[in-house]
C-alpha cells in the first residue's frame, strides 16, 4: 500500500550566493563564488512505515506490533525531507594571442558538500554498481529517518575541469602561402574532467532478506560498521589485503547477524576518483558568397587516452563479491548519450560534420 500525505507543504528552497571577480589586464579574469542551498519539505519515500518486529530474532528499534494490523507493507510519501549544500567555486580564464595562434583556456575548481536523508526522494538510486546497490533509497530506520542524514549520493567534494579552444595559424606557419580554403579555420579544443570519489553505503543484504520475511517490513535495512574507514579505496584486493587501510572484510559482523539499527553514518565510504579528457580537431571552411555560412569537418575523441574509471565496489556484506569493483563508469560526455544502456567508458571516436549560418 502507498499513502501520500497531502497536508504537507510543497518543496521549498532557500539559496544564497556571493561572488567576486578580478581582472588582470585585458585577457585574464579570476572569479570566486559561494553558493548555498537549504531545502525542506522535500519529497521523501518512507517505504516501511508499517514495519514491526514480526521476525525471529526480534530486531531492536521496531514496534512489537504493526501500527495498523489491517495492512502489510505501507509506503508513505511525504514532504518531510531536508537537504543542505555549500559550494565554493574558483574560475580562472585567460585569453592568448601569439605567433602560435589565438585561444582561450579556462580552469574551474569546486569544493562542495551536499547532505540529505535520501537522495532523489527515494525513487531511484543515484549510483548503481550492478551488484550491491551502493546508495540507499529508503531510510535505514522507518521510524527515525533523520538518522539517515549524511552525505548525499551525489556529494562530490572536489571537482575540477579545464577547457580550451585554440585557433591554429596554419597559413602563418606556411609564410602566408596556400589557399585560404586549406589553411584557414583550423581549430583544436578539449576538456579535462577530474573529481573525487562518490559516496556509498555498506549494507547487509542477508539481514534485509531476513527482515523482509518479517510481516510488514518491505524496506532495506542498512546496518553499517560504526566508525569505518573513510579513505578512498582501490580495486579488488584493496578490500582484502590486511596491509591496506581500506580493508573492510574484518570490520563487519557476519552477514545477517545484527539485531539492531546501526549508528553509523549513511554514505560513510568513498569510491574511486575519476578523470577523463576529450579532444576535438575541426576544420571550418567559409562558403563563398555567404557572409556567415561555413562548413565544419573534424574528429572528436571521447576519453582520448582510453583511461578506465572504476565504479563503486559491491557494498553488500553478504555478497560473494563484497568489496570488489565489478565494472567501469561512463564518461560525462559521449556520442551515445546518457543512461541509454550503452557502454561509453572506453575511447570513442566520431567524424563530425556541421553547417553553421
Amino acid at each position: 500500500m502507498t499513502s501520500y500525505d497531502p497536508s504537507n507543504s510543497y518543496p521549498t528552497y532557500e539559496k544564497w550566493s556571493l561572488g567576486v571577480q578580478k581582472g588582470f589586464g585585458a585577457n585574464t579574469l579570476l572569479s570566486v563564488s559561494y553558493i548555498g542551498n537549504h531545502g525542506y519539505h522535500e519529497i521523501f519515500n518512507n517505504s516501511s512505515i508499517n514495519a514491526f518486529n514480526g521476525f525471529n530474532p526480534a530486531f531492536v528499534g521496531l514496534p512489537t506490533a504493526a501500527p495498523d494490523p489491517l495492512y502489510r507493507g505501507v509506503s508513505w510519501i511525504t514532504s518531510a525531507g531536508v537537504s543542505n549544500y555549500n559550494g565554493l567555486t574558483t574560475t580562472f580564464q585567460h585569453r592568448i594571442s601569439s605567433a602560435w595562434g589565438t585561444g582561450v583556456i579556462q580552469f574551474n575548481y569546486t569544493w562542495s558538500h551536499a547532505l540529505d536523508e535520501i537522495s532523489n526522494g527515494g525513487f531511484g538510486p543515484f549510483t548503481d554498481n550492478s551488484a550491491g546497490v551502493g546508495n540507499t533509497i529508503v531510510p535505514q530506520n522507518p521510524y527515525n529517518f533523520r538518522a539517515s542524514y549524511g552525505a548525499a549520493d551525489y556529494d562530490v567534494r572536489n571537482y575540477a575541469n579545464v577547457n580550451y579552444v585554440w585557433e591554429l595559424p596554419i597559413k602563418k606557419l606556411f609564410g602566408g602561402r596556400g589557399s585560404d580554403y586549406l589553411t584557414q579555420g583550423w581549430q583544436v579544443s578539449g576538456t579535462v574532467f577530474a573529481r573525487s570519489g562518490l559516496p556509498y553505503t555498506v549494507y547487509d543484504g542477508a539481514l534485509s532478506a531476513g527482515t523482509l520475511a518479517g510481516f510488514g517490513y518491505n524496506g532495506q535495512l542498512v546496518p553499517q560498521f560504526v566508525g569505518g574507514p573513510t579513505a578512498s579505496c582501490g580495486v579488488g584486493a584493496a578490500f582484502t589485503n590486511p596491509t591496506n587501510p581500506c580493508v573492510l572484510s574484518a570490520q563487519f559482523p557476519a552477514p545477517g547477524s545484527e539485531t539492531s539499527f546501526s549508528s553509523g553514518l549513511r554514505n560513510a565510504f568513498r569510491g574511486p576518483g575519476y578523470w577523463d579528457t576529450d579532444f576535438t580537431v575541426m576544420k571550418n571552411t567559409k562558403i563563398p558568397g555567404w557572409e556567415k555560412g561555413q562548413i565544419g569537418l573534424g574528429f572528436q575523441f571521447f576519453n582520448l587516452f582510453n583511461h578506465p574509471n572504476f565504479n563503486i565496489p559491491d557494498s553488500d556484506t553478504s555478497s560473494a563479491t563484497f568489496g570488489r569493483i565489478l565494472n567501469t563508469v561512463s564518461t560525462p560526455t559521449s556520442i551515445l548519450g546518457s543512461f541509454l544502456g550503452a557502454d561509453a567508458s572506453p575511447r570513442l571516436i566520431q567524424l563530425k560534420a556541421q553547417f553553421t549560418f
